[in-house]
């Protein structure tokens, strides 16, 4: 590693980007306490970032810094200045960044299919809910379906979820994103589990008047 030492001092790497050059070198030595020191520097910042991502949700923030640094630590080989990482740092936060896209994009997805059953999970006793949301899975009757036709109602989905309230995008993350129970979701938002119910059910009849399925 000392010619990446060398490469990064030709290439104006300043003090702290040649420390974690240095440290990298420990690492690659087989030294497994070094990667701490990694840990340590940037476990702060990345995890910044990441309440900022999530619009200040530190909890799942924290939970996607440590995915961060596990992969971090698996893919440190990889990283090599002389083959154009460039610096550590930018190094990492490119690393946190592409975890947040394909997080969010893996959590939305399965966001989606949850919702597009909604119809088939609410057991409200008397008064249960039928919100119509047609189940567009794959099968061998549905197979004909366009995908043109897919994308614009997962985008009427996504344009009904925005027009709700705080309290009801909460209800709906909680009981179809997260999968909590109405006993968990009255713990978590501090309401009682009848006014989740009810306003649950309010929120679904409120959509279903939103949503235009094309079939």
């Amino acid at each position: 590693m000392k010619n990446e030492y060398n490469i990064a001092t030709k290439k104006g790497f300043e003090e702290k980007d040649l420390e974690d050059i240095l440290i990298i070198s420990e690492i690659k030595k087989g030294d497994t306490k070094a990667f701490g020191k990694i840990y340590d520097k940037y476990y702060n910042e990345i995890l910044i970032k990441m309440t900022y991502l999530y619009n200040g949700n530190v909890e799942k923030a924290k939970d996607l810094t440590s995915e961060v640094m596990i992969k971090v630590n698996e893919v440190l080989h990889k990283y090599s200045v002389e083959n154009g990482s460039g610096k550590f740092g930018g190094w990492i936060n490119k690393i946190a960044k592409n975890t947040f896209i394909d997080k969010t994009r893996t959590t939305k997805n399965k966001f989606s299919k949850k919702l597009i059953h909604i119809d088939k999970d609410f057991d409200l006793g008397e008064n249960s809910v039928h919100t119509q949301i047609k189940d567009y899975r794959d099968n061998p009757e549905e197979n004909i379906i366009n995908k043109e036709n897919k994308k614009e109602n997962n985008q009427s989905l996504k344009l009904a979820i925005d027009k709700l309230d705080e309290i009801e995008k909460t209800l709906i993350n909680l009981r179809y994103y997260s999968g909590l129970s109405y006993k968990e979701i009255s713990k978590k938002t501090g309401e009682t589990e009848n006014f989740c119910r009810v306003k649950m059910k309010r929120t679904l009849e409120k959509m279903k008047k939103t949503i235009i399925w094309k079939k």
